[in-house]
């Protein structure tokens, strides 16, 4: 039921998704060549269908995701301990109310909540990009 109630709401009919015509895209490319505007028609084509079909692309996307994850363990393992990591950080009351000085010498100099993030962000994403691969 929810799938349904979602899909009806956000995404396109999957066979108006799956919907290729040959025909009409050689036609196209033949009037655009004429033109001498291929690229603008592929530009113009490509943006449109990712307007148009962006929820599908983006469903498509997360049960890609999502059966990568289940069928690998060791991206099981290491999705859970970067999901554990940041619920630890974010649960901590010292690390959301406890600002962050940087000192140099003798000057300090206060970093904020995004300079916090993104002392966290670096040491993820290098996590995941040696799991994941580049």
């Amino acid at each position: 039921r929810a799938y349904t109630a979602v899909a009806q709401r956000y995404l396109q009919p999957w066979r108006k998704f799956a919907r290729f015509s040959p025909g009409r895209v050689v036609e196209g490319l033949r009037s655009a060549s004429r033109r001498g505007e291929i690229q603008i028609h592929l530009q113009r084509n490509v943006l449109a269908n990712a307007k148009a079909f962006c929820p599908n692309y983006a469903f498509i996307f997360a049960a890609m995701m999502f059966f990568f994850v289940c069928t690998s363990p060791m991206l099981l393992a290491m999705l859970g301990t970067v999901g554990g990591g940041w619920a630890h950080a974010m649960r901590s009351e010292q690390f959301r109310s406890r600002p962050w000085t940087l000192q140099i010498g003798a000057i300090q100099v206060p970093l904020g909540a995004n300079v916090k993030m993104v002392s966290l962000l670096v040491p993820t994403l290098l996590f995941l990009h040696f799991f994941m691969g580049p």
